[in-house]
């Protein structure tokens, strides 16, 4: 899981933004809580690595996962392109775990 977490860290800031703010589970539960609880990043750690100031990810922490389209009005971005994104970076990621296991 570090190694995930840290290639997380390696993708363009909107590709984590787009991930990281809708994390969640096939239930819809938010997922990003496990960074922290499994002492995987801290609270800190994830908002440096979306590049938000710790007291705004603070206050989208009890939100969160966001949907799409407040996602997509914090990016700047159109919803669709928050979905390529985030499916961009998914791709990414699973490249990355079956390279990792070989």
């Amino acid at each position: 899981m570090q190694l995930l977490w840290r290639e997380i860290c390696e993708l363009p800031r909107r590709h984590r933004v787009a991930l990281l703010l809708n994390l969640k589970s096939p239930r819809g539960l938010n997922v990003i809580l496990l960074f922290p609880a499994t002492e995987i990043a801290t609270f800190e750690q994830i908002a440096e690595a979306l590049e938000i100031p710790q007291a705004e990810f603070e206050q989208m922490w009890a939100d969160l996962p966001l949907d799409d389209l407040r996602i997509a009005a914090y990016l700047g971005a159109s919803r669709q392109q928050v979905i390529n994104l985030r499916k961009t970076a998914r791709d990414r990621l699973l490249r990355f775990v079956r390279f990792d296991k070989k």
